[in-house]
């Protein structure tokens, strides 16, 4: 007679370290894998404390009084991007090296996995919310510049897209960054001041603006584009790539037709041209 064996307990799972920017391998953030089994990894920051308060969409902007009837605040604040980007959740994080260098083994982890083959990444979008501001003292945390331009150097030489874009690029130590993340601005007067430093530009309007806004930056002989996500040319970010860097002979074989296809056949590893969004409903 068999005897009744008394199941063994599991053992708790070791509970995840917080870190100062969370990586997620892979998302579901609809913007960048649209209505398709896209793989999309992305990064996110603290919305507020991450963030230079000269950006209109910042909780706390400068320049809230200036918002026009119907402006939309920071998108990655609301919904379910809001339960990664507030503040709390990144309560107990290290935020020093030690920190980012945890945030970096989680992103090496992934990239080997897509080297092997086993979960290749078919976009990376550095901070679907957030920015680089160092949450305590509010300068730019260098450090965290470092880690986004090799992770982008990385993607680059493996073929992967890589997307971001910073409210901080007026600020000295965030200009590594113009060659790989889009200046997002809201004025026209800041695109300009922008473009003169070297930055393709994300330029948020409302709607009524976005003909004029891109007539504007065409006149002062900006190449620029209106997201074609947001105007149905594109189900995604991972079927444009306007805003991404990437080695076009680098561009994997998809199963999706349409995919990076305002990349396959742009020469250029770089930006390929600043972009008009309009101000998310």
């Amino acid at each position: 007679m068999t005897k009744n064996k008394t199941p063994k307990a599991k053992a708790p799972k070791t509970p995840v370290p917080p870190t100062p920017v969370k990586f997620v391998a892979k998302s579901a953030n609809d913007k960048l894998v649209g209505s398709r089994d896209y793989h999309a990894s992305t990064s996110y920051s603290p919305v507020g404390p991450s963030c230079p308060t000269t950006c209109w969409y910042h909780p706390e902007s400068d320049f809230i009084h200036l918002r026009p009837k119907g402006f939309k605040g920071c998108y990655a604040a609301k919904g379910r991007s809001a339960f990664s980007t507030r503040p709390e959740a990144f309560a107990g994080a290290d935020l020093d090296r030690a920190g980012l260098a945890l945030v970096q083994s989680r992103i090496e982890r992934a990239l080997l996995a897509h080297v092997a083959g086993d979960e290749i990444i078919d976009i990376f979008r550095w901070h679907t919310g957030g920015d680089v501001l160092h949450p305590d003292s509010g300068d730019v945390w260098i450090d965290h510049v470092t880690l986004i331009v090799q992770t982008a150097d990385r993607c680059l030489e493996l073929g992967i897209p890589f997307i971001g874009y910073t409210a901080c690029w007026r600020l000295a130590d965030a200009q590594s960054l113009k060659d790989v993340f889009l200046a997002s601005v809201q004025t026209f007067d800041d695109a300009l001041e922008a473009l003169a430093m070297g930055w393709q530009v994300a330029l948020g309007v409302m709607p009524e603006d976005y003909e004029a806004a891109l007539q504007f930056l065409r006149d002062h002989g900006a190449r620029v584009s209106g997201c074609p996500e947001q105007h149905d040319k594109a189900d995604s970010c991972a079927e444009c790539g306007i805003c991404a860097i990437i080695d076009p002979d680098k561009i994997h074989p998809h199963k999706y037709p349409l995919y990076m296809r305002y990349r396959k056949f742009a020469r250029t590893s770089g930006i390929l041209s600043s972009v008009v969004f309009v101000n998310h409903p």
